[in-house]
């Protein structure tokens, strides 16, 4: 899992403050992974969420 991987060479480079959770939120975030689950009610792409601030 690319976040995992991510995690870890933070945590080798001398981030204190960061775990797997922050990174996988920050990369669903920027829009890089999108792991909903099938029967989440949210919306998936950019011009469904048009009216969403998450």
């Amino acid at each position: 899992m690319l976040s995992a991987q991510i995690f870890k060479k933070m945590k080798c480079r001398g981030f204190k403050f960061v775990g797997l959770a922050i990174v996988c939120t920050c990369m669903q975030r920027a829009g890089a992974a999108n792991d909903h689950a099938a029967r989440c009610l949210l919306p998936t792409s950019h011009d469904q969420m048009q009216g969403f601030d998450a």
